[in-house]
């Protein structure tokens, strides 16, 4: 009991020290990708292999992408070992401007699955894929992405940067913390001011930080869901090419995890779903809308397009 207390002291004592570390650690960790300078980020993302490939291609892609987007910011493209596009950086406001970064996976230099065959993938397997099945053709043949599915891959990117999106999930988890510092804290003197017993104070304050840590959880899952909807929506109402590029985007995403379910085995199975979605949550989306919902969302934009065209050729 008296060790309880003691230990319970010393953390009161600190509480806003504990509060700020928290808030400055959580910052860094949500922020890290988007705020550090692109020259300290990006060899993280890439390796010597990746200068081989032409940079033409990149800055092609990039500057295409930019002008359908209206993005008039700096963006610095890369070649990255990862298989799917990365970027890091905002827009900015005002004068403030910082250079932007967006990796290009190497796949996207290849014209059919031998040529993905030939690029090192053990990383993912622990093995070469080659096309010595249906499952591992299916596999390659996902990443093989047409110029207007690899051009809207490009603009979600984009999309994010240009709507400043790294600035509110930097400061989206210290704004909890700091809430929930609140319910911790000063919420149980307000509710328990003419009470003195610390078990009281205590039980609360524990289910306070559980709340918190929940609300956390929330507030993520809820910031995935829209920012994950609208950056797809902006980036696949550019065009009806662009419309036609979400949707290829999204089928060979859900055949790469279907493929990818197989090929891991148990492991596949506990990840991804037979439909080609990321296990999530029974009643809540952790990590976002599921691919299936953005490809359907992807078919809605496209069908309107269609729609629209057929109705300006009756004209």
């Amino acid at each position: 009991m008296d060790s309880l207390l003691n230990g319970y002291r010393k953390v009161y004592k600190y509480r806003r020290h504990i509060a700020g570390a928290l808030a400055l650690t959580l910052f860094v960790k949500n922020g890290k990708r988007n705020l550090i300078p692109e020259y300290l980020l990006v060899p993280y993302t890439a390796s010597l292999e990746c200068t081989k490939y032409p940079g033409e291609y990149q800055r092609w892609l990039i500057r295409i992408a930019k002008r359908d987007c209206g993005y008039d910011g700096k963006v610095f493209p890369y070649v990255t070992t990862l298989l799917s596009t990365i970027s890091g950086g905002f827009l900015g406001v005002g004068p403030l401007k910082p250079v932007c970064y967006v990796g290009i996976p190497r796949t996207y230099y290849c014209a059919n699955m031998i040529e993905v065959s030939d690029i090192d993938l053990r990383f993912l397997f622990g093995k070469a894929i080659q096309p010595n099945s249906k499952t591992e053709e299916r596999f390659l043949d996902s990443l093989v992405l047409s110029d207007s599915a690899q051009k809207y891959s490009v603009a979600i990117q984009l999309m994010y940067m240009k709507g400043n999106w790294a600035l509110l999930e930097a400061i989206l988890s210290p704004a909890v913390v700091m809430l929930g510092y609140s319910l911790c804290v000063h919420l149980p003197k307000f509710l328990f001011s003419g009470s003195s017993n610390f078990f009281t104070f205590f039980r609360f304050q524990l289910l306070a930080l559980a709340a918190s840590y929940f609300l956390c959880k929330l507030v993520w899952a809820q910031l995935y869901q829209f920012r994950n909807y609208r950056v797809s929506k902006q980036a696949a109402e550019i065009s009806d090419e662009y419309a036609q590029g979400a949707v290829e985007y999204y089928r060979k995403e859900r055949e790469f995890n279907m493929a990818c379910r197989i090929l891991l085995g148990q492991k596949g199975e506990k990840r991804f779903t037979a439909r080609g979605n990321l296990r999530d949550g029974l009643l809540l989306n952790w990590n976002g809308p599921a691919t299936t919902d953005l490809e359907r969302q992807a078919k809605s934009i496209l069908d309107r397009f269609t729609q629209n065209n057929d109705v300006a050729g009756v004209l």
